[in-house]
């Protein structure tokens, strides 16, 4: 082998050598980059964590059906949450019938049993801006539709179990009017589904609500004959019922 020849092979054992290491180091890069990645994002992540541990909201006690709606409760321009919470004892159907509970419903100006509340809450801190009690639990919140108290503000109106119907201020947690006023209303059944008629019933300047009623909780699900539910036309400025309800089969 003439020294040309030797060169040469201790030039391509270097480069060898060379790429080998550059490989290592990309490895090792690829290995590590990922872990410093996590420990940066997870040491500030777990103080977010710990606080909200201690400073979010939490209901021991509480259930929900109830959708939530996300709006400016509190004209900061950020948007905030109404959602209706209810006891899960009354859920359950073991509710309390007792003089003393009576005596709180009444505190209230809440037919029994009492066990529903909706919430305003602030959407960046979770503080409770304001809350009241209903009735029972609420499947639907619609708060899109109507300024009922024509305060510029778009209401809300909450339908649900053992017919509760109410409709509410969203930017001050007031109530306008509840189902106490609809003639034909069941109270095991529930209120579903209500919508804003294309109409003003009642010539009062205002178009009115339609909404369903039915659904007997004390019916067994084995027993296929039902009673029949109905539509109700609901006054929106008022919550009284207009007309007769309309009754529909299987409904």
């Amino acid at each position: 082998m003439n020294d040309i020849e030797q060169i040469f092979i201790n030039d391509q054992v270097r480069l060898l050598r060379k790429s080998r290491f550059a490989g290592c180091c990309v490895t090792i890069s690829l290995l590590i980059a990922p872990i410093i990645c996590i420990v940066v994002i997870l040491r500030p992540s777990n103080k977010v964590v710990s606080e909200l541990k201690q400073d979010s909201l939490w209901f021991p006690s509480a259930g929900s059906e109830s959708c939530i709606r996300l709006m400016d409760i509190d004209g900061d321009g950020l948007d905030d949450v109404i959602v209706s919470l209810t006891d899960v004892t009354t859920i359950a159907n073991e509710e309390n019938k007792d003089e003393n509970h009576s005596l709180f419903c009444k505190s209230f100006d809440v037919e029994e049993p009492c066990s529903g509340t909706v919430y305003g809450i602030r959407g960046y801190d979770f503080k409770i801006l304001w809350s009241f009690r209903i009735k029972q639990s609420i499947f639907e919140l619609v708060c899109d539709m109507i300024d009922i108290n024509n305060d510029g503000y778009n209401d809300c109106i909450g339908a649900g179990r053992q017919a509760t119907v109410v409709a509410f201020d969203a930017r001050h947690g007031k109530v306008i009017w509840d189902s106490r006023q609809i003639k034909s209303r069941h109270l095991l059944w529930n209120f579903y589904n209500p919508i804003l008629l294309s109409i003003d019933v009642d010539h009062d300047g205002m178009n009115d609500i339609l909404i369903s009623h039915g659904g007997n909780p004390t019916i067994p699900s084995n027993v296929h004959e039902r009673e029949a539910g109905c539509l109700i036309i609901i006054s929106s400025r008022s919550g009284h019922q207009i007309g007769e309800a309309f009754f529909m089969p299987d409904g």
